[in-house]
Parts: C-alpha cells; sequence; structure tokens
C-alpha cells in the first residue's frame, strides 16, 4: 500500500518485502499440520455457535413480529379523548 502512495524506492522495496513475507507465512500456515487441525476445531466451534446463536435471534424476531399483530377482537374499540 505504501508504493502505491508514495514513489520511492524505499517505499517499493518495503512492498515487496511485506508481500515475501505474507507468501512465507502462508507457506508455514499450509505445512503445519497441527495448526490446520486447531484452525478446523476453530472454524467448528464457531458455526455451532453460530447456529445457536440464529435460532435463538429467530425466536426473538418471531415474539417481535407478534408485538406488531392485532390482539383480540377488533369490533369493540374504545374511543379515546375528551368526549364534552
Amino acid at each position: 500500500m505504501t508504493a502505491n502512495v508514495l514513489n520511492s524506492t524505499r517505499a517499493i522495496s518495503m512492498s515487496v518485502q511485506v508481500v515475501r513475507e505474507f507468501i512465507r507465512l502462508r507457506g508455514i500456515a499450509r505445512s503445519h499440520d497441527p495448526l490446520k487441525m486447531k484452525l478446523g476445531q476453530l472454524a467448528r466451534s464457531v458455526n455451532a455457535r453460530l447456529d445457536k446463536h440464529e435460532s435463538q435471534i429467530d425466536g426473538l424476531l418471531d415474539a417481535v413480529e407478534s408485538l406488531f399483530e392485532p390482539a383480540g377482537d377488533s369490533d369493540s374499540k374504545r374511543l379515546i379523548g375528551f368526549a364534552p
């Protein structure tokens, strides 16, 4: 990103170095089986929690929607206000 803003050889050099480091880290992550396994467990755990929260949110939305439905008998409306 720096090379896009700053037009100097040092900025370009640093940008290239950052990209190289990300490539190196990606290679380390791919070759590290325990890390892959742990990330998989973490992803499954997060998905399980999201499923639980999703069902709770659905229940909450159903409860809120029920508040907007008319309640009871609509024929017996009582007028509100002052009648002299």
